[in-house]
């Protein structure tokens, strides 16, 4: 499958430990000022899903610990990209959630052409706090980690 003008994609977590923002999630990024960790000063570029193109959606199902949805383009020609954007997705850790907590977020995409074939990529999973914690900081605290470079 060289052509793609559909996706599908499916997030899994504990829903107990984060939430899924929908209104912060989607197949484009758009340039806007986000807040991580309560430092408010991070600007994602714009930038398009890997099918480059408007997109209908079909499916979208989300529950407190799911999030799929499907996306084919409206018009235009096939995507033949080897790699680029497919999805952002958000999740804020619950109130409750400490460094010593951890979470994995589980990741799979399938790709589709204009004949409905269809072709999973695979799943890739996101940990937090498994190797890395998560530790409260101030941006003066970060930036003096990467003084030297």
């Amino acid at each position: 499958m060289g052509k793609s003008k559909g996706l599908t994609v499916l997030f899994e977590w504990d829903g107990t430990k984060a939430t899924y923002r929908s209104t912060e999630s989607g197949p484009d990024i758009v340039d806007n000022e986000i807040a991580i960790n309560g430092v408010a000063s991070f600007i994602l570029p714009a930038e398009k899903n890997i099918l480059n193109s408007s997109l209908i959606t079909a499916g979208e199902s989300s529950s407190a610990d799911s999030y799929t949805n499907s996306y084919a383009q409206a018009g235009g020609t096939a995507s033949t990209a080897a790699e680029g954007l497919v999805f952002i997705a958000v999740f804020r850790t619950a109130a409750t959630f400490q460094t010593t907590n951890n979470l994995t977020i589980k990741a799979s995409v399938t790709v589709s052409d204009a004949g409905g074939n269809l072709k999973f990529l695979g799943t890739r999973f996101f940990h937090v706090n498994q190797s890395v914690d998560v530790k409260p900081a101030t941006w003066k605290q970060v930036k003096d980690q990467f003084k030297d470079f």
